[in-house]
């Protein structure tokens, strides 16, 4: 089940943009298992990863329902994209010893305005045209997929946490 929502984005460009993403490779993180021809995609995404993510982006008092909140920014530049996959949250299960992954909730705030080509689904939800702050979350193991056939990065920010 999905829920989404909007908070007030108190956060500029410039607390993101210019960060030191990293390139992501996936290994045991998703399972993206009924994809037959891999190759045929280009694959990747910038991460970043940092304790001060929380008070930058001014989300303290947000999502209060999850224990443990994890965050993480995401940059898709143009061309990439994630296929379908459902996240195994397999390092978040093993710091916080979670033993069911259905408690585990995701969410993505989306940091601008939507651009052309910028897309997420989850499930059988498509979204598009999005303001910044917009997010949606979900739980477990739903399939999703992110994209970015634009011409400008797409960047987001990804909270995951527990009941």
């Amino acid at each position: 089940m999905t829920k989404q929502g909007k908070i007030k984005p108190l956060w500029s460009n410039k607390d993101f943009i210019n960060l030191a993403y990293q390139d992501v490779t996936y290994g045991n993180q998703v399972n993206i298992s009924n994809i037959s021809d891999f190759d045929r995609y280009k694959i990747g995404m910038g991460y970043f990863r940092n304790q001060s993510i929380e008070s930058t982006f001014n989300i303290s008092n947000c999502f209060n329902h999850l224990k443990n909140k994890t965050f993480a920014i995401h940059k898709i530049s143009p061309g990439y994209v994630l296929p379908f996959h459902s996240d195994l949250y397999s390092k978040y299960t093993e710091i916080f010893g979670i033993k069911n992954i259905n408690d585990i909730e995701r969410i993505i705030v989306f940091l601008e305005d939507w651009k052309d080509g910028h897309i997420l689904q989850v499930g059988k939800l498509l979204l598009s045209s999005w303001q910044a702050g917009t997010w949606i979350s979900w739980r477990g193991a739903e399939t999703h997929l992110a994209a970015n056939l634009g011409n400008a990065d797409r960047y987001t920010l990804q909270i995951t946490g527990h009941c």
